[in-house]
């Protein structure tokens, strides 16, 4: 497994953040400010959190070997 970059994380938390948005969007039909802070805090936990689980897995992984 390789490390990942901020950039393939932040490719990865914008997709999630929109998925999700659009998910609540349609879902609650909430006001728009409502709707920004929930995409921003998405996309910020998710981008951070993956980075750094799956750098944890390849680093433990290349541990092992």
């Amino acid at each position: 497994m390789q490390r990942m970059s901020w950039k393939q994380s932040a490719i990865s938390g914008l997709l999630f953040a929109v998925g999700i948005s659009l998910w609540d969007l349609f879902r609650h039909s909430p006001e728009m400010g409502e709707l920004a802070t929930r995409f921003a805090f998405s996309f910020v936990t998710f981008t951070v959190g993956y980075r750094f689980i799956l750098n944890r897995l390849a680093r433990r992984e290349a541990q092992d070997r």
